[in-house]
């Protein structure tokens, strides 16, 4: 099933992201970007930002809330659910 990526956040730093654009290339071109301010990004109904969500057809697969001290802890459980 097609995965797509949106990355909900207060803030446009997307750098910890870099390694996951390398390793999975097809998939992050889906990646779709929502600042908090947009009305489109209330349909996720998010409370916690930054947020990374991956979703398939069937709804949320993967909720990443808020600040991560490292990108290993983006990078690995997305690594995961993209190997799936």
């Amino acid at each position: 099933s097609a995965l797509f990526f949106i990355l909900l956040s207060k803030k446009s730093n997307f750098a910890k992201c870099s390694d996951l654009k390398k390793q999975f290339p097809e998939e992050m071109d889906n990646m779709m970007i929502y600042q908090a301010d947009n009305p489109e990004s209330k349909r996720f109904n998010i409370k916690t930002y930054p947020s990374i969500i991956v979703m398939d057809h069937d709804g949320i697969i993967l909720h990443i809330k808020g600040s991560v001290s490292t990108k290993d802890e983006i990078v690995e459980p997305v690594s995961e659910v993209l190997s799936e």
